[in-house]
């Protein structure tokens, strides 16, 4: 993954999540028990990551929703109500990008991908 942004790595990482999932259930994994367990597990320990990156990616979304909102507002009291909401939805996106950073940097450390 070397050359990838933070963003790029977590699409990738999502992505082979919702594969993985497709791929528990399937007849050649259920009955192959070894690579079930192996599959299962690496499935488990991606499931937060993703967790939180879907967490950012809505936060994102809400962000730019307020962002949009304030350069729209007539109202002063609208624009400022606003303006509050982005200050927030900032201070939480940049709180789930560190704890993404973390996420990523531990798993990175527990496969051995460093």
């Amino acid at each position: 993954m070397a050359g990838l942004t933070l963003y790029e790595k977590l699409d990738q990482i999502e992505h082979r999540y919702v594969e993985m999932t497709a791929e528990l259930s399937s007849p050649e994994i259920l009955n192959d028990s070894a690579n079930y367990q192996k599959l299962a597990r690496r499935h488990s320990e991606l499931s937060q990551m993703v967790e939180k990156y879907r967490e950012w990616k809505q936060v994102d979304k809400g962000l730019a929703e307020a962002r949009q909102m304030a350069l729209e507002a007539d109202d002063a009291e609208m624009k400022l109500l606003a303006q509050d909401e982005e200050k927030q939805l900032t201070e939480r996106k940049e709180a789930v990008e560190r704890e993404l950073k973390f996420l990523l940097h531990a798993d990175r450390r527990s496969c051995n991908c460093e």
